[in-house]
Order: structure tokens, then C-alpha cells, then sequence
């Protein structure tokens, strides 16, 4: 299927660790003193950063396109970069971790969750969309994830008139499921315990929220481009042929392999998904099965790559 402009605007908001050279965990509350989500720290493009619970959150402005895209969220990684420089951190892509015990002292860090979330799959006795629990932890848990949500604005996935359930479903179909098979970072099953379940997804006045990835995808400019490139497709079929998620597979399937991240009947699904894609994309997406990506730096261009040392023979 060709791929056509939709009129698509495509954002995120997500969630970045902040680390040492040896890989201590920092919580991004001692380095944005004061700037939480109700007090954010402004940027280019009308971007804002602030802490969220340990962890530096961008609001990435909406684009239009990808190039216009790869700008706002390179600047907002320029930024970070120089900030955390001074004392001598790093911003890191990783789904999820396990923090130092004195990173978590401070309440902010045991805040989770705040505006409902919903999940297309898990229905009342109505037969209407219900809001899902936000989740537990223990007292004292160290644990924490990132997301790398997708904010979708288009008529199509507006609550006015839209469509959004379809639209979710399509992004199971093609996003959510696609990024099990190029998602590398051991660390996202780890996430997907308590986060990032199949169908997740927040309405907003400008259409929806995606909510199912972690921020695997923005580790590279080459795995963001795929993830631009399927929310478009997706949001297209809903616009072309909405028959066609049921068609596909079954909600029961398709919730079933992403929650368990099952990468056999991931790629079987694929094999199906992958007829509504361009040949290029497909060679994109199956390019980058088997390449891992480099570091954030080094990907984004804000650092050059070092030279490889051989292991010894």
C-alpha cells in the first residue's frame, strides 16, 4: 500500500534515565530542581522538560513530518546533553531499571501514575471501554520504567466524531507489534509487567495517545523513523480500510502477543501486517531485526563513535 499524507500530527512525552560514567542511576529530581509537570523547564519549539517521578520527561512538540520530527527531538537530547554535562552525566535510553535505594527518597519519587489511562480490550458489563487501575508497588520498591508514548492528532483518532478504538488497534497491529521485533533492549520486558499492555492509550481534545511503547524507538533516529512511518500507516487504514483490523487478527491475539512480547507469533502476525506496507518500509523494519542500535549519543549525532577494539583471539 502506498503511503499517503493524512493530515497526521505526531508527538511524544517520553522518559529518559539520567546515569553516570559507570552507570549509577541518578534521579532526575536533584538535576531539574523544581521543575516538575507543574512547573515544566521551557524549550526550543515550545518543548518543555521537567522530572517525573526520577526520570527526565520531554514534551517533543508535534510534527508533521519525520525530518520535521527528528529536529524537535534532537533538540531536546542537545539540550540534555549540555545540562547534564556539567556534572559529568548522561541521558540513557533504557526501558526499565532497578535504582540505588538513596535515589528514591525524595516523595516525588514514589508518585506513579496520574491521568486515567484505558485499555481498548477490557470492557464493562456495558460493553464500554474501562479505566484501568493504575499500578502498585511495593513499599520501597527501586524500580522504574520509561515510556515512549505516541500522541497521535488527527479527525480519524479524535473522540469527536473519530474513531479512537479502531485507531488503538490498528497501533497494536502495526506499531506495537512491529516493536517486538525490533525492540533490542533486554530491559523492556521488565517494563511490560506493569506498563505498557496492548490497547493502552489516554484521549485527548487532538485525538489520542498511544501509550504501549517504551522509549526503545528513540534511541535512534533509524528506529524512530519506522515507528512515524507505521502510526501513519495506521491511522491511514483506519481512514482507508477499517474492516481490516478484525480481519487481521482477533483482540484476544493481538493482546495476547503483545503483552507476552512472544516474538514467534510476532512475526507470524507481521507476515500478515507487512502486505498493507511499502517494499521500503518492509526492508527498513527487517533491517533492523537483526542491527542493534548504538549508543543515544553516537545515533543522534551528539557524539562521534569510538573505534571498536577487537576481542583478543
Amino acid at each position: 500500500m502506498e503511503e499517503v499524507n493524512v493530515g497526521l500530527t505526531f508527538g511524544s512525552d517520553p522518559e529518559f534515565m539520567i546515569e553516570k560514567e559507570d552507570g549509577t542511576k541518578i534521579s532526575a529530581i536533584k538535576v531539574l530542581k523544581g521543575f516538575d509537570k507543574h512547573n515544566k523547564l521551557s524549550l526550543t519549539y515550545d518543548q518543555k522538560t521537567f522530572y517525573d517521578n526520577v526520570l527526565m520527561e520531554f514534551n517533543v512538540a508535534p510534527a508533521s513530518t519525520f525530518r520535521e520530527f527528528e529536529e524537535h527531538m534532537g533538540a531536546c537530547l542537545r539540550f540534555a546533553q549540555q545540562l547534564l554535562a556539567r556534572d559529568g552525566y548522561y541521558l540513557k535510553q533504557q526501558a526499565s531499571a532497578t535504582y540505588p535505594l538513596s535515589e528514591c527518597q525524595d516523595k516525588e519519587s514514589q508518585v506513579f501514575g496520574c491521568d486515567p489511562e484505558y485499555c481498548i480490550y477490557k470492557l464493562d458489563k456495558n460493553g464500554i471501554i474501562r479505566q484501568l487501575d493504575p499500578p502498585s508497588l511495593p513499599k520501597g520498591n527501586t524500580f522504574r520504567s520509561c515510556g515512549g508514548h505516541i500522541h497521535i492528532g488527527h479527525p480519524i483518532a479524535s473522540p469527536n466524531g473519530g474513531r479512537p478504538p479502531l485507531v488503538v488497534k490498528l497501533m497494536d497491529l502495526f506499531v506495537g507489534n512491529t516493536a517486538i521485533l525490533i525492540d533490542h533492549d533486554k530491559t523492556s520486558r521488565g517494563r511490560r509487567r506493569i506498563y505498557g499492555g496492548a490497547g493502552t492509550h489516554r484521549i485527548a481534545d487532538y485525538g489520542l495517545e498511544y501509550r504501549t511503547l517504551s522509549n526503545f524507538w528513540l534511541r535512534s533516529p533509524r528506529w524512530a523513523e519506522v515507528i512515524f512511518r507505521l502510526t501513519r500507516l495506521a491511522v491511514q487504514l483506519a481512514l482507508a480500510k477499517p474492516d481490516l483490523a478484525h480481519e487481521l487478527a482477533t483482540n484476544e491475539e493481538t493482546e495476547s502477543i503483545i503483552n507476552a512480547g512472544d516474538r514467534e507469533r510476532a512475526t507470524a502476525l507481521y507476515e500478515k501486517t507487512k502486505r498493507c506496507m511499502p517494499d521500503d518500509l518492509q526492508d527498513r523494519i527487517e533491517t533492523l531485526v537483526d542491527v542493534y542500535p548504538e549508543s543515544l549519543e553516537v545515533e543522534w549525532g551528539l557524539r562521534t563513535p569510538t573505534a571498536k577494539k577487537l576481542k583478543p583471539a
